[in-house]
């Protein structure tokens, strides 16, 4: 306020005291009134941007392609014309392209890896599931992880998604013990694994099963149970 009056003091010199506290007044609520409206605007991008990250953990939630987000902005943009014509603009700020849905997942990936590592440290055994997706550039494998606590809780969580260039028992067996340290996981409670009947996996000798038996023997010695894997909707299915 004193750089604006010394910045205009022509203006303001001529008036008398009564006439410059209606000037302050007003100059005063035009401040305010700004301050309001960036305030709205701010509390908007911010709904925006919480409202794209509902979405986005939704749809990896259930498995969904990421451009299922430009559907259901499409969706709730023509309910937003019958039910509330007020709020479609708000419905159009929301960001939901494919792009953008997969950034929401990779920036929120890293806090659910710290969190299923944090859960973990509470499970007293452990088993993996591992499962093929091949697009045109490389094979890649999917490894669950089911954990059980000493409360019997069972929980079961995607652990990781690893590209394979090779599809060879060893190349598998790497992978998976790679992804098994990373995750801080203790071998000695590892006690089975499911995958498909692949003969890469499932042969006697040099199979993966058969490596990932001979590294449970060492650090636990008891034998790993393995199971036929199939899926079904999206769900596993232990074949005993």
């Amino acid at each position: 306020m004193k750089r604006h009056y010394h910045k205009y003091r022509a203006t303001y010199h001529s008036l008398s005291e009564h006439q410059r506290l209606p000037k302050i007044e007003k100059l005063q609520k035009e401040v305010v009134s700004q301050q309001s409206m960036f305030k709205k605007m701010n509390e908007k991008s911010q709904a925006s941007t919480h409202a794209s990250y509902v979405v986005a953990y939704e749809i990896d939630k259930r498995g969904k392609p990421f451009t299922e987000g430009e559907f259901f902005k499409d969706l709730m943009l023509k309910v937003a014309d019958i039910v509330c014509p007020h709020k479609k603009g708000a419905i159009q700020n929301v960001s939901l392209a494919r792009m953008t849905i997969t950034r929401r997942i990779e920036e929120s990936g890293n806090d659910l890896h710290d969190q299923l590592q944090s859960n973990a440290q509470k499970y007293i055994s452990e088993s993996l599931a591992l499962d093929e997706s091949t697009d045109i550039g490389s094979t890649a494998q999917l490894i669950f992880l089911r954990g059980v606590t000493k409360d019997f809780q069972v929980s079961e969580e995607l652990l990781a998604l690893v590209s394979l260039k090779q599809r060879t028992s060893c190349d598998i067996f790497e992978a998976v013990c790679d992804t098994i340290d990373k995750s801080n996981l203790e071998w000695s409670q590892l006690v089975g694994v499911a995958t498909d009947g692949a003969p890469s996996v499932t042969g006697r000798e040099s199979s993966f099963v058969a490596l990932l038996k001979k590294k449970t023997i060492e650090n636990s010695e008891s034998d790993l149970i393995h199971y036929h894997l199939l899926f079904t909707r999206r769900r596993l299915w232990h074949v005993f």
